[in-house]
């Protein structure tokens, strides 16, 4: 970067988009303070590993975000120390230019913000945002910015905007702070700004919640969420599914998935990662229903002779569906008639591995990674066919963990406060057995697969982009 020296004159030299020719904003940064509670000129203090300042941290990013350059605003005797600050980076291309707050007649220290940006004008002659020097604000604000800055109106009135924080991202552990507490309207108009002194988590938590503070709050976890703690996936991409009277999917996102649909939810997870899931209607309540008294040892015997079953079951529970779709009016049915109950059979639990991938190709289609370790728990693992039944299914190996009890959850989260949840986990479950696809099992499932995906788009339960998609993803 290339300072330029300026007291109160002359305009910044920016630089324009290559693509457009546009000019792109300018940054200013507030750099003139006296850093009195620092002790010294916290603005120009070395701190990464080159020795770079803050605010060259912020400079680096607005210029990578769609900033076309930076007007500093100094106070008289810092020209020096930020000219020899710029002076040992490596030249470049974006022009950084330097103005002057001056001290008013009577007065030993400069006027305040609104001061410091009438300095720089003389510096701006387009759209420009404000940042302090001595704060670090990160690339997607910067972004942010420049996206407002570049679509803002400007002829009268002209559009403004302040890019703000979630108050709970900005209190220190480390003590008290004070910060402007901005409100706004329902279309996210600013309607106030508030300065308020002495924030703490503590405080702010209890405000918020109307809880006292230094009241303990001990929170558990649902079964699901449970469940997956038990099975150890805790890392992004891995995945639980449990398997029980109905069907629950959990998995571990870095980021929000967001379902316009609302079928997928998500918990937050201890480390802060974020855990989607859904839970279906279908699952093995429906053998406990339909195959009362029977050995169920015998009929995964007769099943294993009807690979795919001569049938295609959608088994439901109960009435309605939830996940992967929404659907109050859904009802279990089969195509076709069994031959025997071996094949009878074999449709139900087919059916359930239909649903289980079913539900991954929905979560595919809204941008969750899928493509970690797949760990499967809940009664049904009992049954070491129906085990290997969903492994064929899915195409991919799964884990089944000593121990599948969502009992092995709460202990994980027991003994996680300080540490790593995901490293716990690795020390208290234990593997029992993991379980690959059989040899000549691919694509065998695909046409049943891809026929009772169709069947359900056409009685209107499954939407026809998750029906394309899951068809999509059968014929790679």
């Amino acid at each position: 970067m290339q300072l330029t020296r300026r007291s109160n004159g002359g305009r910044a030299r920016k630089r324009p988009d290559s693509r457009s020719g546009v000019l792109l904003p300018a940054l200013v940064v507030l750099a003139a303070g006296l850093g009195s509670r620092f002790g010294g000129d916290k603005q120009t203090t070395p701190l990464g590993p080159g020795g770079a300042a803050l605010m060259e941290y912020s400079i680096f990013d607005a210029l990578r975000s769609g900033f076309g350059s930076a007007v500093i605003v100094v106070r008289a005797g810092m020209l020096d120390s930020v000219q020899q600050m710029f002076d040992a980076r490596p030249r470049g291309c974006a022009p950084v230019t330097c103005v002057v707050q001056p001290v008013e007649p009577g007065r030993r220290k400069p006027w305040g913000t609104a001061h410091a940006v009438l300095a720089a004008a003389a510096a701006v002659d387009g759209p420009f945002a404000v940042a302090n020097a001595d704060d670090l604000y990160g690339r997607a604000s910067f972004e942010t910015l420049a996206a407002f800055l570049q679509r803002a109106r400007r002829s009268p009135p002209p559009e403004f905007a302040i890019a703000g924080f979630p108050m709970g991202d900005t209190l220190s552990d480390a003590g008290p702070v004070n910060r402007a507490v901005c409100e706004t309207d329902a279309d996210g108009r600013l309607t106030s700004i508030v300065e308020r002194t002495g924030l703490t988590r503590e405080r702010v938590a209890a405000e918020a919640t109307g809880i006292p503070a230094g009241t303990p709050v001990i929170s558990g976890a649902t079964d699901g969420c449970a469940a997956q703690l038990g099975a150890g996936a805790l890392t992004v991409g891995s995945w639980n599914s449990v398997l029980g009277t109905t069907l629950i999917l959990k998995g571990v996102t870095l980021d929000l998935i967001r379902d316009p649909l609302g079928v997928v939810y998500s918990h937050k997870a201890p480390n802060g990662d974020w855990l989607p899931g859904g839970a279906s209607s279908t699952g093995a309540g429906v053998i406990s229903r339909d195959f009362t008294g029977r050995d169920l040892d015998e009929l995964n015997q007769a099943a294993s002779t009807h690979e795919p079953s001569g049938v295609i079951t959608y088994p439901l529970v109960s009435n309605g569906e939830r996940f992967p779709f929404v659907a109050p009016g859904a009802r279990g049915f089969v195509l076709g008639e069994p031959v025997n109950d071996g094949d009878r059979f074999a449709g139900v639990l087919q059916g359930v591995g239909f649903i289980e991938r079913l539900s991954f190709d929905y979560l595919h289609l809204l941008g969750a990674p899928i493509d970690g370790s797949l760990t499967l728990t809940g009664g049904a693992t009992k049954s070491a066919y129906w085990c290997q039944l969903r492994a064929d299914i899915l195409g991919r190996p799964v884990t089944l963990p000593d121990n599948a009890e969502p009992a092995l959850g709460m202990a994980v989260l027991a003994a996680s406060p300080g540490r790593v949840a995901a490293d716990v986990a690795a020390e208290m479950v234990r593997v029992r057995d993991i379980i690959d696809p059989r040899p000549g099992t691919a694509g065998m499932y695909d046409s049943t697969y891809r026929t009772l995906v169709t069947e359900l788009e056409h009685r209107g339960w499954l939407p026809p982009e998750a029906a394309a998609h899951a068809r999509t993803r059968t014929s790679r």
